[in-house]
């Protein structure tokens, strides 16, 4: 559990040369942090002593250390003593044989183990080996530019492999400078509005980011020369083209190189080619990395290789992907080896890849599949709208319909009746339309930066259901409906409140037309 900062990147690298390090999101709740160190059978916590970004980050250090007492609390950095911590250097000096043993040198050495996923359930674990790190480091070096005695601008969390390798490993190891803007990275306020700021001061040759932080910075013009800014690497999810134009007016042409990639694939391994790019389009294959795109199939079942610009589910192989996870997960490979990647993707006739959505964010719509980013992207071409999303609502008949949640720029005001007919009259395709749309204040995302949309579908689920419930018993009964995660369904419906098991029992039976798992508490 690190913030961001020179100490801490120091020590992620020489955990990985010692140990194997498992990085943890320190934003998680006490419990869920918990069961991600018990899956990874970590030994000892590593924590630094400040966390200016979460208060309580001390808090649930102790409260990890209170549900594992064997774990060895190791503490570094600045600030407070942390009871019940050994110092780092009085840690190491003492001896390792807390350390687990490995040989020295060894390709196949898990060196890091990152968690994807599985926040309030079963996390999925994956291993990093040396061999992995040995290549990425190279092929990265030649597809991201990060050359020595180049810099980059970095503030993506080390709890995520962008921030840990993209912006880490990959630019140290190769000689490339890294600038840390500071100890929150890209979260801190001040950070974004000063972003052109630090390209100018520190001389930045490349940018990262994500696609939130790039559409806030659309609306931000340079005051100061960027010339020596030559691209901006960019990934996580698809990026709107006007959000593209922006960034390309705002510096002048330095390139937005957009790419793809997982924890599974070490980060990045698919990106535009610098002078070669394909607005829209992640790009080509790292060299080592091979991606087909296959017929949608359920499980594990194999599938054909589907046509030029079909649209399919995308699968990859190589030097820097997995070939298994930590635990078994056999769904996520096809039956010859290539990870599945949930990703619904095409490729062109010169091999380019573009990511049209997500396989679970597909919306349904009596069976008909309707893809979010043909709300989305519309939306984005409203002045007020900084960040958009659509998912799925609950619905009985059709099983979801699409609604629209948009986070809207600072200072920006609109109705949400005036954004959905904005939206509307520039989809196409009459299922899609929004049949709502809400404007919330912030948009919920992950620590990458991402939109997390399994909130919004949380959200959104229990009001649907919520308002059926409240229809069916009346004014004179009320039942709370909660909507958490279930492991092996996904989705599950909790029946809560102080109502009788009699009347609990009717909101049940109201709701037996949707196919969720419905519980009572």
């Amino acid at each position: 559990m690190t913030p961001q900062g020179l100490s801490s990147y120091a020590t992620l690298i020489g955990t990985m040369i010692a140990a194997t390090a498992a990085p943890l999101n320190y934003f998680l709740e006490a419990d869920a942090l918990v069961r991600l160190i018990r899956a990874a059978r970590s030994r000892a916590l590593l924590v630094a002593r400040r966390f200016d970004d979460d208060p309580a980050a001390v808090a649930k250090v102790h409260a990890i250390k209170a549900a594992i007492p064997e774990l060895k609390l190791i503490a570094y950095g600045e600030g407070p003593p942390i009871p019940g911590s050994e110092d780092l250097d009085t840690a190491a000096g003492d001896g390792t044989d807390w350390l687990p043993a490995h040989v020295g040198g060894d390709p196949d050495r898990v060196v890091a183990c990152f968690h994807t996923g599985g926040t309030t359930g079963t996390p999925k674990l994956v291993p990093h080996t040396e061999r992995m790190y040995m290549a990425m480091v190279e092929v990265s070096r030649v597809r991201m530019g990060t050359v020595s005695g180049s810099r980059m601008l970095a503030g993506l969390p080390l709890f995520h492999t962008s921030g840990a390798l993209q912006c880490g490993l990959v630019p140290l190891l190769n000689g490339c400078g890294i600038v840390i803007p500071s100890s929150r990275g890209f979260r801190a306020p001040e950070v974004i509005p000063n972003y052109w700021n630090y390209i100018n001061r520190f001389r930045i040759n490349i940018g990262s980011s994500v696609p939130t932080i790039l559409m806030a910075l659309a609306g931000i013009r340079p005051s100061k020369d960027i010339s020596c800014l030559r691209r901006v690497l960019c990934g996580a999810a698809p990026l709107p083209l006007a959000t593209i134009q922006a960034i390309q007016t705002a510096t002048d042409g330095a390139g937005v190189l957009e790419g793809w990639g997982m924890t599974e694939t070490c980060g990045f391994s698919v990106l535009n080619p610098e002078g070669q790019t394909k607005v829209g389009s992640v790009g080509t294959p790292f060299e080592g990395v091979e991606a087909q795109i296959r017929a949608v199939t359920e499980g594990a079942s194999q599938s054909a290789e589907v046509p030029v610009d079909s649209v399919g589910e995308l699968v990859v192989r190589g030097s820097i992907v997995i070939r298994a996870y930590a635990d078994d997960r056999p769904d996520s490979f096809t039956p010859d080896g290539w990870l599945r990647t949930g990703d619904l993707a095409r490729k062109d006739a010169e091999g380019y890849l573009w990511i049209v959505g997500r396989l679970k964010d597909i919306i349904i719509r009596s069976g008909h599949n309707i893809d979010p980013l043909m709300i989305e992207s519309p939306a984005y071409e409203h002045p007020a709208v900084q960040l958009a999303a659509a998912v799925g609502r609950p619905d009985r008949y059709a099983g979801e319909l699409p609604v629209l949640f948009v986070q809207l720029r600072n200072g920006a005001r609109a109705e949400p009746e005036e954004i959905r007919e904005f939206v509307t009259a520039r989809i196409q395709e009459r299922a899609a339309a929004p049949k709502a749309v809400f404007v919330i204040n912030a948009m919920p995302l992950t620590g990458a930066g991402k939109i997390y949309k399994v909130a919004l579908r949380f959200e959104t689920t229990r009001a649907a259901l919520q308002a059926d419930v409240d229809a069916a018993l009346g004014a004179d009964h009320h039942v709370e409906v909660k909507v958490v995660e279930d492991s092996k369904s996904g989705v599950a419906v909790r029946l809560g409140g102080s109502a009788s098991i009699a009347v609990r029992a009717r909101a049940k039976a109201e709701l037996a037309g949707y196919s969720f798992k419905i519980e009572m508490e």
